[in-house]
């Protein structure tokens, strides 16, 4: 069970809904399929077993940032792509969140 420490007490970590700035129905392919919202997960030791086996492939700390957000959204590759930069910091924070501030286990993870 994935928990935060919050002020002297450990609190159980729900996904959380991040409200889009800008949406990306209108930049994707389908356009039918407005994106307004995205829902983050909590980050899991798989998750991040995952970006460091995937680091031997992926030289890129932005690729790898982007790979980390599609496991824990329900975004694509593609659609990370067309989120503004202010939008994308939005989700990434949340996914920032999701570590113990002293966490060993995010130490090094991409950050772009």
């Amino acid at each position: 069970m994935s928990q935060a420490k919050t002020k002297g007490t450990l609190k159980r970590q729900e996904p959380r809904v991040v409200p889009l700035l800008n949406d990306i129905g209108t930049r994707t392919l389908d356009d039918t399929a407005r994106i307004t919202q995205v829902t983050v997960r909590p980050v899991r030791v798989a998750d991040v077993k995952s970006v460091k086996t995937a680091a031997a492939d992926i030289d890129d700390e932005l690729d790898k940032a982007i790979f980390l957000m599609t496991n824990l959204t329900e975004l694509t590759p593609e659609q990370v792509g067309f989120l503004t930069l202010q939008d994308y910091d939005r989700i990434q924070e949340v996914v920032l969140d999701f570590f113990p501030a002293n966490s060993l286990i995010g130490a090094g993870l991409p950050r772009v």
